[in-house]
């Protein structure tokens, strides 16, 4: 059994304090969210290979990554398109791939008949 960091206590700091702070409390898996915290692997002042540098450096392994959610809609509006929801979890799940991870979770949107309908149509897809 493995316990990991999880950067959701901190939801402010960077990827250096989450990696310091996660090595100083004793850890040695973490994971990282896509959104939520501000140590997300998408930042303009990173690129994959600096985050996989970061995390190994720290001497940490990422157990998780934690993906947009599958809601069946545009992440930067509310606009209902379940296509364009699907790609933006396949560039998720691709940048899951380029940092080595091997568990990567989402979750479903509101809890509404519509969102249900999504989440069981884009898992099946």
């Amino acid at each position: 059994m493995h316990l990991v960091f999880s950067p959701t206590l901190c939801p402010d700091l960077l990827l250096p304090e989450v990696l310091d702070l996660a090595k100083a409390a004793g850890f040695s898996r973490i994971e990282l969210f896509r959104a939520y915290t501000e140590s997300t692997p998408v930042h303009r002042d990173w690129s994959v290979p600096m985050v996989r540098n970061a995390i190994a450096n720290a001497g940490l392994q990422l157990a998780g990554f934690n993906i947009r959610n599958l809601t069946g809609r545009k992440a930067d509006s509310d606009e209902r398109n379940l296509a364009y929801n699907l790609r933006q979890l396949e560039w998720d799940i691709h940048l899951g791939r380029a940092l080595g991870v091997k568990t990567l979770n989402t979750k479903g949107g509101a809890r509404t008949d519509e969102a249900l309908a999504d989440l069981i149509e884009g898992v099946n897809t």
